[in-house]
């Protein structure tokens, strides 16, 4: 019966290892639209161990944040944590791969366009205050990428980012814990048979 025991506990070990394995191996999806080949967000970003989901938007604060006028409105909530956000799209998401040149061609990105400095500001704002005045973090994403960098962004509650071929807003949606994205390899499957195969003689044994 001990050596049932202890065989178990070792599968056991195996699966939690693969699911390991299948935590360090999620992966960034790009949402493109097929026709125009624009970027439109992203799902999967790998922020301090949570994955986030971000869509680029146009409009205005007020449309965009449940009226930006309350902390509340907003996702992110500090700078640091917004810069931390618009530091991943730089790094993550506006790269140049196989499903787009994304870094190199800047207006790619929805709500962006072809423009005299071959750049797009994206916004990720996170507060607001009484006289209307909106603070975020904007990552501009340059076609040369020794330009591409983080800066404060502060700006009027009501800019329309819909009137400009330079920028848009980052808006984003709750994390997701990283084990809720993965799927089981297969030497998960095979661990977890190898362990129902193992109770069921332990049980016969019995």
């Amino acid at each position: 019966m001990k050596k049932v025991y202890f065989k178990v506990m070792i599968l056991s070990l195996l699966v939690s290892a693969c699911s390991l394995f299948n935590l360090a191996n999620a992966s960034l999806m790009l949402n493109i639209d097929l026709t125009s080949g624009k970027l439109l967000g992203a799902s999967n970003i790998n922020i301090n161990g949570e994955l986030y989901d971000v869509s680029f938007v146009d409009g205005t604060c007020p449309d965009l944040f449940s009226g930006c006028d309350e902390q509340s409105d907003f996702f992110w909530q500090t700078a640091e944590e917004s810069k931390v956000a618009s530091l991943a799209l730089l790094n993550d998401v506006f790269v140049d791969s196989v499903d787009g040149l994304f870094d190199s061609l800047p207006d790619l990105t929805f709500g962006c366009s072809s423009n005299t400095y071959n750049d797009c500001f994206v916004i990720t704002p996170y507060k607001s205050n009484t006289t209307n005045t909106l603070f975020g973090v904007m990552a501009l994403n340059n076609s040369n990428p020794n330009w591409d960098t983080t800066s404060p962004f502060t700006v009027g509650v009501g800019l329309n980012t819909g009137n400009s071929n330079s920028s848009t807003y980052a808006v984003w949606s709750s994390p997701k814990p990283l084990q809720a994205v993965t799927e089981p390899t297969t030497l998960t499957i095979f661990a977890l048979g190898l362990i129902g195969l193992t109770l069921r003689r332990c049980n016969k044994e019995s």
